[in-house]
């Protein structure tokens, strides 16, 4: 798992995109995090999918990168990644997981009482 980190995370980007500054914020105590997020590799026509999970002190309790072929938007690499947090959790069994990505059609969709149509 680790080498294929590695190897995803090997390639030069040409292309930076400056985010805003975000700061971790703990979860409730008895209660695990789990940060998602992707990297886009265009010109190797794949991605990178990456989770972390930590728990109420920020200790790392979970981590998972996962390379997957270029989807055919930035929404559905997002939605994907999402999907396999909520996976990845369900394999851990942790008992409350909050989600944190930083696509907002995709956090409403995971917090929407109804079905999800986001991938379809």
């Amino acid at each position: 798992m680790v080498r294929e980190f590695w190897d995803a995370n090997d390639q030069k980007q040409q292309r930076f995109v400056r985010r805003p500054q975000a700061r971790w914020s703990p979860s409730p105590t008895g209660t695990y995090k789990a940060n998602f997020d992707v990297a886009l590799f265009e010109e190797l026509h794949y991605a990178g999918l990456g989770i972390m999970y930590r728990d109420h002190s920020g200790q790392v309790i979970a981590a998972l990168s996962q390379k997957i072929g270029l989807p055919r938007t930035v929404e559905i690499v997002k939605a994907l990644v999402a999907r396999r947090a909520v996976e990845f959790a369900r394999e851990l069994r942790p008992f409350d997981v909050i989600l944190e990505g930083d696509c907002l059609r995709v956090v409403r969709a995971l917090n929407a009482s109804g079905g999800c149509n986001t991938l379809q």
